[in-house]
């Protein structure tokens, strides 16, 4: 049988014998916490997971994405069906915000934009696609990093610091030129 290790017991008003505060667990990943904030709000629009939001862009392509969201999933309404068929296996309707001047283009694309949307999901989730024209928010565009540099700065004698110095002046640089 195994013993536990006995810890010797401090002396009483010994400065080593406080216990060190207790520190608190480290935090969480945003991405960890995402599902259960947004997943209420998806649930609400007709999304299972926020997955086809998140990636849209990687399940439609850039040149769509850039041009159009997907706003909810319109699925059956569940009730009694005179035809048998149960309602669970049914595909649902895809809502996309589309900007005004492509919808068209959109429209013409609807039954690969469902084939891609179907692909992502495994299944045939999506049946018809409707467009309702609004503005699509925009992601803004990544700086540029700035360029690296080609040797330290003379007057240094350390060169990791000469080099640390260089790329801060050229990403001040850079800086000034976008602000003009």
């Amino acid at each position: 049988m195994l013993r536990k290790p006995i810890r010797p017991q401090p002396y009483p008003g010994d400065a080593m014998a406080e216990t060190p505060p207790s520190r608190k667990p480290p935090g969480k990943p945003i991405a960890a916490l995402l599902p259960q904030c947004l997943g209420p709000a998806l649930r609400k629009q007709g999304f299972a997971s926020a997955e086809l939001v998140t990636r849209w862009e990687a399940i439609v392509g850039p040149p769509i994405a850039r041009v159009s969201a997907p706003m909810r999933i319109l699925w059956p309404r569940i009730g009694n069906q005179d035809d048998g068929e149960t309602p669970q296996g049914r595909p649902g309707t895809l809502v996309l915000r589309v900007e005004g001047v492509f919808a068209l283009e959109i429209q013409h694309r609807a039954a690969e934009i469902a084939e891609r949307v179907n692909a992502f999901f495994g299944w045939r989730a999506i049946e018809k696609i409707a467009i309702r024209q609004a503005p699509v928010a925009q992601p803004k565009p990544k700086r540029p990093a700035p360029p690296a540099p080609a040797g330290p700065r003379p007057g240094f004698s350390d060169e990791k610091l000469g080099l640390a110095v260089e790329a801060l002046r050229l990403a001040v640089a850079q800086d000034r030129k976008r602000s003009r």
